[in-house]
């Protein structure tokens, strides 16, 4: 049974998606479980693609990142969103306060009291 699907499995090796590989590779960790003709060859194939994905993903992120460094472009946005960083709109008591405040809170009180 065993010797039929890794058969199978070697075939399809090619064909198998990144989840499939790893599916494979923790089916046998180490070389480890039920012992059939083409379980080594398997792994290798298998243990192969898995690598060769990692290093292609590997380097298409430096290749990004390399690329971002280039054109200036960094990770951190600013607030805005725009580029430059706006500066908060204060409110009329805060402008108020910031000119003194006693005008504003005589109007303040004066609206408390109706």
């Amino acid at each position: 049974v065993f010797e039929a699907l890794g058969a199978r499995l070697l075939e399809a090796a090619g064909s198998l998606s990144s989840n499939g590989r790893a599916s494979v590779l923790e089916a046998f960790p180490g070389g480890e479980g039920p012992a059939f003709a083409c379980k080594e060859k398997l792994l290798e194939v298998v243990g192969a693609a898995q690598e060769e994905e990692a290093m292609a993903r590997a380097k298409a992120a430096e290749a990004q990142k390399s690329s971002r460094r280039r054109r200036g472009v960094s990770r951190e946005r600013s607030r805005s969103r725009t580029g430059t960083a706006q500066p908060r709109k204060r409110s009329s008591r805060e402008e108020a306060e910031a000119a003194g405040g006693g005008e504003a809170r005589r109007r303040s009180r004066s609206r408390e009291n109706g």
